[in-house]
C-alpha cells in the first residue's frame, strides 16, 4: 500500500492540473494611452461630459458573457474583462469621442465645471456570439447641463458580422465589440458636434 501512495498522489496532481487548465486572459476595450490622440478643438466650443454608461445588471461584471441562445448566457472560460464592463465601455467611448471631437472638447471628470453638455448612454444589450457576431443596442441623450434641456436623442443597433472564415478566438470577439463602440462613437460625435454648432454665434458658423 505504501508503494502506491506516490503514484496516486501524482495522478491526483495531474488530474487537478488538467481540470484547472490555463488561466483566463484579461482584455480591455480601451487602447493604450496616446494610441489615438484627438485634435485640439476650439476652446470656445461648449465642452461635453460623458456620463457613466448604463448597463443591465446581468451584463455589468468582469465575465466575458457569450450568448448561447434566446435565453442563455455563458461566461467564457478563457477570457475576462480587466474591469467591470460598464467602466470599460465608458472609458472606451470617452477615448473614441476625444479622438473624434478633440481632447479639449471632452470632459472626463464628473465634477468638471466647464462642460456645458452631458451625454447619457444606455446600453440595452451587448451580445457576443461564439461565431464572432456582435450586436450592441444603445440609446443616448444629449442634455444641457444646467437646465437639463434635451438637445438631441437617438437609438441604434450596431451589428458587427461574424468573420467569413477562420477560427474565432477571444481576441476577435473583443475586437468586434470595440468596433461596435467605435460606430456608436461616430454617431455620438456627429450629434454632439451638431448640437455645439447650433449654439455658436452666426459669424462662427460661416
Amino acid at each position: 500500500m505504501n508503494r502506491r501512495r506516490p503514484w496516486i498522489a501524482a495522478v491526483l496532481l495531474f488530474a487537478a492540473g488538467c481540470a484547472s487548465g490555463p488561466g483566463r486572459r484579461t482584455y480591455v476595450l480601451t487602447p493604450p494611452a496616446g494610441w489615438a490622440a484627438g485634435p485640439v478643438s476650439d476652446p470656445g466650443q461648449p465642452r461635453v461630459q460623458l456620463q457613466p454608461v448604463f448597463l443591465p445588471d446581468y451584463l455589468d461584471s468582469t465575465d466575458v458573457l457569450l450568448r448561447r441562445g434566446p435565453h442563455e448566457l455563458k461566461a467564457s472560460q478563457t477570457a475576462r474583462w480587466g474591469e467591470r464592463l460598464s467602466k470599460g465601455l465608458t472609458d472606451a467611448l470617452s477615448a473614441a469621442l476625444a479622438a473624434r471631437l478633440g481632447q479639449d472638447f471632452m470632459a472626463y471628470d464628473q465634477g468638471e465645471e466647464s462642460s456645458a453638455r452631458q451625454i447619457l448612454v444606455d446600453v440595452a444589450s451587448c451580445d457576443l456570439w461564439p461565431d464572432g457576431h456582435c450586436v450592441l443596442t444603445a440609446s443616448w441623450t444629449v442634455l444641457e447641463k444646467e437646465t437639463h434641456r434635451v438637445i438631441g436623442s437617438d437609438r441604434a443597433v450596431f451589428e458587427i458580422p461574424a468573420k467569413d472564415q477562420g477560427a474565432v478566438d477571444d481576441t476577435a470577439l473583443v475586437a468586434a465589440l470595440a468596433r461596435a463602440v467605435d460606430e456608436l462613437a461616430d454617431r455620438l460625435a456627429a450629434g454632439a458636434a451638431t448640437a455645439a454648432r447650433s449654439d455658436l454665434p452666426s459669424e462662427k458658423l460661416r
